[in-house]
């Protein structure tokens, strides 16, 4: 994953950026947001000291990584409690409930995220 994301990182930032955001996302989705967090920390610790400019794939990461877990139950901590604590009460939520309304609401965000995210790359926000 290292190695494509520095292969990327010289067609473009925009590219970079928004392969960064979508696989975070997707990856968050699935897995819980920390660890998967936690593993691209030295991706991208490894780029800005090779010189890329990682301001922008760090917030891609963050945005990824917060937009993307709400599109399933275990996509974040928080929602797996959620989930817990729903089962206690009249009104369960169930997973297909969750995704029903989770992951429509990830691929809006995801896709505001990535317009703001290019807007800021062009206009050399970071």
């Amino acid at each position: 994953m290292a190695k494509t994301i520095a292969s990327l990182s010289q067609q473009g930032l925009i590219l970079t950026a928004l392969v960064v955001l979508w696989v975070s996302a997707f990856m968050s989705a699935v897995v819980d947001n920390v660890p998967f967090t936690i593993a691209m920390l030295p991706i991208l610790g490894g780029l800005a000291a090779h010189g890329v400019d990682a301001g922008p794939l760090w917030w891609a990461l963050a945005l990824g990584v917060g937009f993307g877990g709400n599109a399933t139950p275990v996509g974040a901590t928080a929602n797996v409690i959620v989930m817990s604590y729903s089962g206690r009460t009249s009104q369960p939520i169930s997973t297909k409930t969750w995704i029903r309304h989770g992951l429509p609401l990830t691929l809006v965000t995801c896709a505001a995220a990535s317009a703001l995210l290019v807007l800021a790359i062009a206009a050399r926000w970071f």
